[in-house]
């Protein structure tokens, strides 16, 4: 846990990259507790403990979120969400590829035949080593 004056071991804002969508809760927000509660649950593993502090989020506040919804906070906080999932998205993408070609690079390729397959040496040029393994499954 981590305040302003006493950062956490995890700090958001040290560890984010340049450009990494952010979303601050403050202690102050009656949701906070239980949406960090629930991100804590999910991310143990606990989603039987999640979904009971979820439905006590809804049991104890969204009566009053109902009666006076937030609209300018709650369409900047949907604005963040979409940024994260979209920065997620490409950032996972991105690691899936350079895994892959990762992959490529460290098997035995026929990118040389004259010489026994070695490990690629195309360590910053995957392409004659895509092609080649694409061609493996001919």
């Amino acid at each position: 846990m981590g305040t302003k004056n006493n950062p956490g071991k995890f700090d958001c804002y040290d560890n984010a990259e340049p450009d990494e969508p952010m979303f601050v809760l403050l202690g102050r927000d009656r949701l906070a507790g239980h949406l960090v509660s629930i991100w804590s649950k999910i991310r143990m593993g606990d989603m039987e403990a999640a979904s009971v502090v979820f439905m006590d989020l809804l049991k104890k506040h969204a009566v009053a979120y109902g009666m006076e919804p937030d609209i300018d906070k709650a369409n900047e906080a949907m604005d963040c969400s979409l940024a994260m999932f979209k920065f997620w998205q490409a950032r996972h993408e991105a690691k899936l590829a350079t895994d892959f070609a990762d992959s490529i690079a460290s098997t035995a390729c026929t990118c040389h035949p004259d010489e026994a397959p070695v490990p690629c040496q195309h360590k910053y040029d995957y392409r004659e080593c895509l092609v080649s393994y694409f061609k493996r499954g001919e």
